[in-house]
């Protein structure tokens, strides 16, 4: 993806107009592309607790949830995209979290 100096591991789509991509530097880059004729642009950077390996929307696109390699998943409020933060943050796992995603009605 344009604009990442580290590997990107995953991406996401929203079912709105927002993808996100997670990656080895530690960030995941939720981007807007509101119309076909203009640029996508960055929303901002949302700092995990190390790489990211996988990052998923909920159907309705108003939560991110993402996944890291040392032990730790979080869940993102991306429903306004000029207040985008971090509800949860779940760590201590006794392994690594192999995925996150959502039950087909938004649960996590």
């Amino acid at each position: 993806m344009r604009g990442r100096a580290a590997t990107v591991n995953a991406v996401s789509f929203s079912p709105g107009s927002i993808r996100a991509s997670g990656g080895l530097d530690g960030t995941v880059r939720p981007v807007a592309n509101d119309r076909a004729s203009t640029p996508p642009r960055l929303l901002r950077n949302l700092y995990g607790d190390g790489p990211n390996e996988e990052v998923s929307f909920n159907p309705d696109g108003r939560l991110l949830a993402t996944r890291g390699r040392h032990r730790t998943s979080a869940l993102w409020n991306v429903s306004e995209p000029r207040n985008l933060r971090r509800l949860a943050v779940v760590a201590g796992h006794a392994s690594d979290v192999e995925s996150v995603s959502f039950h087909p009605d938004g649960a996590p």
